[in-house]
Parts: structure tokens; sequence; C-alpha cells
């Protein structure tokens, strides 16, 4: 009796706590299935409070609310199904871990369905998802996290094996079984395809084969016309004969037969004509009359001095083709329009270029002799004899040289850089410890009132002009005030580098200037590469003369990346081709390979070369390209 009511409490308390969980199922079911994001989910009830849209009421919102919010979104709707299941095997009185592998299911599938929910914004955002709906906290997060590590490509490949592997464990599927049915089933498409096709391919045959025959009846109506008018020609020179009823009847016997049969009339007798015109055996009577089927070959009519003579000309209703003689090209002196064009062009005035301002901003003889002492008692400071013996004085920089005392090590000068700057009072100085060729030390040191340098005066200048340069370029003064010019060419690689404001740009504009003014479009050509937008923009009007760009391209000035990395790669193709013309000739550079060129006409494979112009590739801001 004992054991009876322990096992009767016992179930009692299962069927109690199985109906209060399925209870409880169907109550977050309704919640979740009526939830409203307009409902307020704080339990407040006001009269002028919003209507509460949920079936369960504010209780209900209140509960589906933080449910779909912050834990899978929609996908939370199978936890009331997970309870539902457990209530109705608890009343059953079903262990649960005979249904272990169901409720894991039912746990993963939720948090896959979540995350695919929230996949299409942070693909659109790249993981930076500023809203987790309808797919909640944790999918939204997981999402926004496999976008950020394995990117697009790398999170759908991942989902997919996950979705492949849960479907082959929830439907108990073999993939070897439904790769097979899959293999037949196309082979059997295949199969059903080839006879669709060979079905088709023997209807189109017999289609034209029947569009043949018809328009060789078509071409054979004029033929018999002809055969007429043979006919009638034939019994002109027949009138010195007398004609007999014998004659008369077979000819009319004869007409009637050409009629009916038409078909075999083109195949027999355009062999017949071949080979007998290929053994010369016929003349051209005969020829004309053997067109006809079943005709013999008649007797040539004496010729007379009344009769016309006839020649053997060819047949034009028998060509089915026209025969068209092969183009011949043309060929231009490129060398020379090249040269004629390059001497209609008229290269930019100076007068574009800005006119340097009439000031005097040199430092005076008192004050380099001021400095020059002050150079010196600050190294007697620190127990260096030294004596400045001259001073170049530039528009920028002055060069102090200083010539140590017996004793004094050129390590001792330098270590006082800094100190130096400190006492001069000024932004840095640069040591050229010592001055190649020279007993000395020269210090340089920046101006307090700098000139500004204008590229006009340097453009006019002779050593810019006179200069037996290739790619000649401008680049500013020395100390001393003299123009610095440098060729391009000896620099195949340059990069220019400093800090934001040390005048990138503006040397940038300088070699662009510069080989403007002096190289003309047939020599040289420019690819700018600008990411930002800004510096080399206003070069796109040059695009007709010094610009290389393709045309399948949307940009003369190239600012996109991509677009960047498509004609870099086109150079890099031009360069190869280049190199076998090089090659070709026997020759190192550019330079030495139009002298050939200029020289005579070269060829490679029957093509003409031709005088090739300096590329010269510039790139604004290299750092932000490769990022």
């Amino acid at each position: 009796m004992a054991r009876s009511r322990k096992s009767f409490q016992k179930n009692y308390i299962r069927e109690a706590s199985s109906f209060i969980l399925i209870a409880l199922g169907v109550l977050l079911l309704l919640s979740i299935l009526s939830y409203d994001r307009a409902d307020d989910p704080n339990l407040k009830i006001d009269k002028n409070s919003i209507q509460i849209k949920n079936w369960i009421g504010p209780a209900g919102a209140a509960i589906a609310d933080p449910l779909i919010k912050y834990t899978l979104g929609y996908p939370i709707i199978f936890l009331p199904v997970i309870i539902i299941l457990i209530g109705v095997q608890l009343f059953r009185g079903n262990p649960l871990n005979q249904h272990m592998r169901t409720l894991i299911l039912l746990i993963i599938w939720p948090l896959i369905l979540s995350v695919l929910f929230a996949l299409p914004e942070a693909f659109e955002t790249m993981g930076n998802m500023r809203e987790y709906y309808p797919s909640g906290v944790i999918g939204g997060l997981s999402a926004s996290y496999l976008v950020i590590y394995l990117g697009k490509f790398g999170t759908a490949l991942v989902l997919s094996a996950i979705i492949l592997a849960l479907s082959v464990i929830t439907l108990r599927l073999d993939i070897v079984i439904i790769l097979d049915k899959i293999q037949a089933y196309f082979k059997k498409i295949k199969s059903e395809g080839l006879k669709v096709y060979k079905q088709w391919q023997t209807e189109r045959t017999k289609r034209k084969k029947e569009a043949f025959l018809r328009k060789q009846r078509f071409k054979t109506e004029p033929g018999m016309e002809a055969d007429k008018s043979l006919e009638i020609k034939t019994t002109q020179y027949d009138k010195y004969t007398e004609p007999t009823p014998e004659k008369g009847k077979a000819a009319e016997t004869e007409k009637k037969e050409i009629l009916p049969e038409q078909k075999p009339m083109i195949s027999t007798t355009l062999q017949d004509l071949l080979e007998r015109s290929r053994e010369k055996e016929i003349d051209t009577e005969t020829l004309k009359t053997a067109t006809r089927p079943g005709s013999e070959p008649q007797a040539p009519p004496k010729k007379s001095e009344d009769q016309p003579a006839f020649t053997e000309e060819p047949d034009d209703k028998e060509m089915s083709f026209e025969l068209k003689e092969e183009a011949k090209v043309e060929e231009v002196d490129y060398d020379r329009l090249v040269k004629e064009s390059i001497a209609r062009y008229q290269f930019p005035s100076v007068d574009l270029l800005d006119t340097p301002l009439i000031e005097d901003s040199s430092v005076s003889h008192e004050e380099l002799k001021a400095n020059a002492a002050q150079l010196e008692a600050k190294l007697m400071d620190f127990g260096l004899s030294v004596k400045v013996i001259r001073v170049t004085a530039g528009p920028v920089i002055t060069l102090y040289e200083l010539q140590p005392a017996p004793g004094v090590k050129v390590n001792q000068i330098t270590a006082l850089a800094n100190d130096l700057a400190l006492a001069m009072e000024a932004k840095g100085i640069r040591m050229v410890a010592p001055i190649p060729g020279k007993a000395a030390i020269g210090i340089e040191i920046p101006n307090r009132k700098p000139q500004t340098v204008f590229l006009k005066p340097l453009i006019r200048s002779e050593a810019y002009i006179n200069a037996k340069y290739i790619l000649p370029l401008a680049l500013g003064k020395t100390i001393n005030g003299e123009v610095y010019c440098a060729d391009l060419t000896k620099m195949p690689h340059l990069l220019i580098a400093g800090s934001t404001g040390s005048g990138k740009s503006v040397g940038i504009n300088t070699i662009i200037a510069s080989i403007l003014y002096r190289i003309d479009p047939g020599k040289v050509k420019f690819v700018l590469i600008d990411p930002k937008k800004i510096e080399l923009s206003l070069y796109r009007d040059l695009s007709e003369h010094y610009l290389a760009w393709r045309t399948d391209l949307d940009e003369e000035v190239i600012t996109k990346p991509s677009n960047a990395v498509s004609i870099l790669n086109t150079l890099v193709t031009e360069m190869e081709k280049r190199y076998d013309k090089l090659a070709h000739l026997g020759v190192r550079n550019i330079e030495d390979y139009n002298l050939r060129v200029g020289q005579g006409g070269p060829r490679i494979k029957e093509e003409k070369l031709q005088r090739l112009p300096y590329i010269i590739i510039i790139i604004d801001e290299l750092a932000d390209l490769m990022m």
C-alpha cells in the first residue's frame, strides 16, 4: 500500500508538472506569435496608454519583448515548442533521454535561424550593426563577429556547411544515395536532351535539303529559257540545211522530255562539261548544247564569211558565289605624322607662372657675422675651439664652414647639434661632418626669413634651358643660389617622403611642370594616380596631349583603387612588350632604341617599329593606395 501511494503521488506530481509546462508553453507561444513592436513592455496600466495588441495582454507584451530583443529574435518561438514537448513527454511518462537528440536540434536550429535573420544587415554594414531586429542580440552579435573575422564569403561558406550538416543529422539523409540519385537524374536528362537534339538535327538537315532542292528548281527555270535561246541560235545556223519532218518531230519530242525532268539536269551535265572541258575535246557550241539532258553533241557548223565567230564565255549563272579579292593595307608614315603634329604644338608660356615678389629678404652681412661669432662662442663654452672660415647665404638656409682647432674631434662637434640649435634659436640644424674635399665642418642653419623659390625664374634660367638632359627637372636652388636641375631618367624609381607641409605636393607639381615646359607630347606620357582626388585632378585637361589613359576606364586621372590596379597591370604588359623590342634591336634603353628606329626601318614580324615615348607614372599618396 505504501508503494502504491508513493507511485500515485509521483504520477500526480508528474502529471501536474506536465500540465503546468504545457500551459506555460502555450502562453509563451501566443505571446511571441502576437508580438508587436509598438506595444509597451512595461506593466503600467493607464487609461491614456496605447492599446496593447498582444493576445496575452500587457503580461504577454512584457514577456515577448525581452525574449525577442535580447535573445534569438523571432526564432525564440522554438522555446515554447520545446517546453510543450517536454510537458507532453512528462505526461506520457517517457524519459527525456530518448529525445535528447531532438531537444539539442531544437536548440541549435533557432540559433542558426537567428544568425541568418541578421545576415543581410551584417553584410550591408560589414558587421557594424546598430539594430538587432528581427534576429535578436545573440543572433546579431554572432553574425557581426562572423562577418568581421571571416568576411562575406567565409561567413556564407561556414553557415552553408553548418546548415548542410544539421540537415543531414535532422533528416537522417544519406549523401551518397542522394548524389547517386542526382547523378542518375542528370544522366537521364542528358540522354533525353541528346535524343531531342538528334531529332532536331535530323529535321534541320531534312529542311535544309528540301530548301536546297527548291532553290535548285528555281535556278533551273532560267536555264530552260537559255536552252530555248540556244536552240533558236542553232536553228539560225541550220537554215542552210533543208529541214525535214523527221527533225521537226525529234525536236518536239525533245522539248516535251525536258520539262518533266529537271532535277538531274545540273548534276549530270556539270560533270560532263567539266570532263569534256578538261580533255579539250569540245568547242563552244558543244558546251552550250550539251546542257540539255538526252541531247547528243552535234558537229560544229562550218564557218563562213557571213557567220559570226563564237568564243567560249563563262556561264555566270552557274557561279553560286562571289570572289572578292584580298584588301591591300596601305601603310602610313607614322613618324612623319608625329613630327608634323609636334611641329604644330605650342609649348605653354612662362607667363602662366607667378612672378616673384620684389623683396629684400636676404640675410644682412652684420647678421651673418653675429651668427658666426655666436657659433664660435657657444662651442667655446663646451671647450671646443673652432673658427668660421666661410659663410654661404642661401635663400632658405645658410651654411657656416667651421675649421676645428688641432686636437678637436669631429664627433665632439656633431654631438652638440641640439645645443647649437638652442643657442641659435633655430628650428633645427644640419651638420655635414666633414664637408667632402675640405678640412671643415658644415653647419646648415635655417634663415629667420626664408625666401620663396618661384618656378618661373627656374624655367627661364640658362641652366634649365641648356641642360643636356632627356627629362630635365628644375628642382630649386642650391645653398649659394644657383639653379639646380636633374635628369629624371637617372632616377627611374623616385620616392618623395616627408612630413605634412614639407612640400611633397609642391615637388610633384614642379616635376610635372618642368617636363611640360621642355618636352613635347610625342616624347613623354604621364599616368597620374591620385586616390585623394585633390592634387592631380587639375591635369585632366592634358588628356589629349600628355596623359596616357584607357578608354574603357571612366576617368583620365585615376582615382579609384580598382582602376589603379587595372592601369598598373596594363603598364606591366606594356613594359614587357618594350623589353621584347629592346632585346630585338639589342639596345638597353629607350634613347638608344629611338636612335636605331630613326636611322632605319627595323621590323618585328613584318611590323614596323615606331618611336617609343617615355611613360612617367606619378602616384600621390602611395600609402592610401596600398591600404
